[in-house]
């Protein structure tokens, strides 16, 4: 099963970063750190986030984005051949 971002998760439920902060209860600007490292999430807040992404805890991988982009970046290759 791939996993996706905090971020990839965020566009994919079409909320903007405004309305994901304002549901987690954070700024926006803290909103994008966690997007950029979701390890220094709050717990609270992103179950939150992933109720109203409509995900589940499985199909986000947290960490630095970066990185996460590029294991799912090999893993796509691996697949694709």
């Amino acid at each position: 099963m791939f996993q996706i971002t905090l971020k990839m998760a965020r566009m994919n439920s079409g909320l903007s970063l405004e309305q994901a902060a304002k549901i987690a209860g954070v700024t926006k600007r803290t909103l994008k750190r966690w997007e950029q490292d979701s390890g220094k999430a709050h717990l609270a807040s992103v179950m939150c986030l992933l109720r109203a992404y409509g995900t589940s805890w499985e199909h986000v991988k947290f960490g630095k984005e970066e990185e996460i982009l590029s294991e799912l970046i090999q893993n796509i290759n691996k697949v694709v051949g």
